[in-house]
């Protein structure tokens, strides 16, 4: 939380009238939703498990949530993924890589807390649709550390 406070000090901003921000701490496996200056939620997330494979045509290479600061680029309420043959229901996609915010299916639930992913963040399906029709509606910073 006191991270969440840090951030909106540094992106004044974010605090303003219709901002959203949404911090994910990989180290922990949590976001917190801040709306206008106030914590609406926290959850737990799952983003990337370093020890799958994202690599293609045979070669090895980590999977990797990237770290750093986003803003939403795409927005899909029903989104099919061809390279993971895996559905992704309300995607926040935030980079050029194809990683978004999306819905863990049922067999994913209980992964939630831990590392389980190839890049996304995955978020219980409820959530997945909070933070889907948040960030459709306001003016959206996300932020992926690797710890406090």
């Amino acid at each position: 939380f006191l991270a969440c406070i840090l951030v909106l000090l540094a992106y004044p901003a974010v605090a303003s009238a219709g901002n959203l921000y949404v911090r994910v701490d990989k180290s922990v496996q949590k976001a917190w939703v801040v709306l206008n200056g106030q914590t609406l939620y926290t959850w737990d997330v799952s983003t990337a498990n370093e020890r799958l494979n994202c690599g293609k045509n045979g070669s090895f290479k980590k999977c990797q949530t990237p770290s750093g600061v986003f803003s939403p680029v795409l927005f899909k309420e029903y989104h099919y993924s061809s390279a993971w043959k895996a559905v992704m229901p309300y995607s926040v996609f935030f980079d050029q890589d194809g990683d978004a915010f999306h819905a863990a299916t049922a067999s994913e639930l209980m992964d939630l807390g831990r590392p389980a992913s190839h890049g996304c963040v995955r978020l219980h399906p409820s959530h997945a649709k909070i933070f889907y029709e948040l960030a459709r509606n306001h003016r959206t910073v996300i932020e992926i550390v690797d710890g406090e």
